[in-house]
């Protein structure tokens, strides 16, 4: 658990006091900041729980874990809200809106992603689909064509070809 620095300690505080009388009080490890272990915790974790935003995301679909995403309230313009609800239409994740977060909410939620092992297994699948591992060398390839006069078309699906 990423908690940030202002609320490690309350947060780990209530955390032990929660988890005293569980089967593994250990199981549970909050962190005020992570930099070069993130790799190592997305591995270790069966479940994340995250925002929406879009480094986040692109680091979800790497590590091709199951997550449980509470977009940002008042994110600039909207977009986490946006970035939950593109991954909850492809079944790459499951989406939790801030304002109908409650405890009882978010437990049976976790729980769920927990102890589904064929959601997370499809969860797991779908997030796949959006990672671009060799995303800024394409976008480099992009930029030189269309600097040496490339003209893209754009195909919408959308759009009947006419």
């Amino acid at each position: 658990h990423i908690t940030g620095e202002k609320k490690h300690d309350a947060i780990k505080t209530v955390a032990q006091e929660l988890l005293a009388g569980t089967a593994r009080p250990s199981a549970y490890r909050a962190y005020p900041f992570v930099n070069k272990e993130l790799d190592a915790l997305y591995a270790a974790a069966d479940v994340i729980v995250a925002r929406a935003g879009a480094t986040t995301l692109a680091e979800l679909s790497r590590v091709e874990r199951p997550a449980l995403l509470i977009p940002l309230a008042g994110a600039a313009n909207d977009h986490q809200r946006r970035n939950a609800a593109r991954y909850e239409q492809a079944g790459a994740a499951r989406v939790l809106e801030p304002a109908n977060l409650g405890k009882n909410l978010f437990e049976r939620s976790v729980k769920e992603l927990l102890t589904d092992p064929q959601l997370r297994a499809q969860l797991t699948e779908s997030v796949a689909q959006f990672d671009r591992p060799n995303a800024a060398k394409d976008i480099a390839g992009l930029t030189l064509k269309l600097a040496s006069g490339f003209v893209p078309t754009y195909v919408d699906a959308n759009i009947p070809a006419q």
